[in-house]
């Protein structure tokens, strides 16, 4: 799959923003309360490989329990702790790849899900908020 394809995707079942031509910003509705919002933006690797990366905020950096933010992100069966530069802040989020030549849509879906779900649930137990 490219990544245009992709993102006709996005466009089609997501309420999704363009942020840029590779970066698109998700948000979702989480019970009747809470929104996350989550951005898939396209990165290579040095071999030249191409990958969607989902990336859900949990956190500030400096402003959460980074040990806590660790546990919990060991429970989860997609993605890993990353640093996010997010409106001139330093953030912490919830990062998964995948490479976009053997992508799946429905599993791509899935792992938006988990990832969102996931970060959501974090940030609420690390921040008590619903800052993102």
């Amino acid at each position: 799959m490219k990544w245009d394809q992709l993102r006709q995707h996005l466009r089609t079942h997501y309420v999704m923003r363009e942020i840029h031509p590779l970066a698109i910003e998700v948000t979702y509705n989480i019970g009747e309360t809470r929104r996350q919002r989550t951005y898939i933006t396209f990165s290579d690797d040095a071999h030249g490989a191409e990958y969607a990366q989902i990336d859900s905020i949990v956190g500030v950096l400096g402003e959460v329990d980074l040990d806590r933010a660790l546990r919990l992100a060991g429970r989860v069966a997609c993605g890993g702790l990353c640093h996010l530069p997010f409106e001139d802040r330093d953030c912490l989020s919830l990062r998964h790849s995948i490479r976009l030549e053997s992508l799946v849509l429905e599993e791509f879906d899935l792992a938006v899900r988990i990832v969102t779900s996931a970060a959501d649930a974090h940030e609420f137990q690390l921040t008590g908020t619903d800052m993102f």
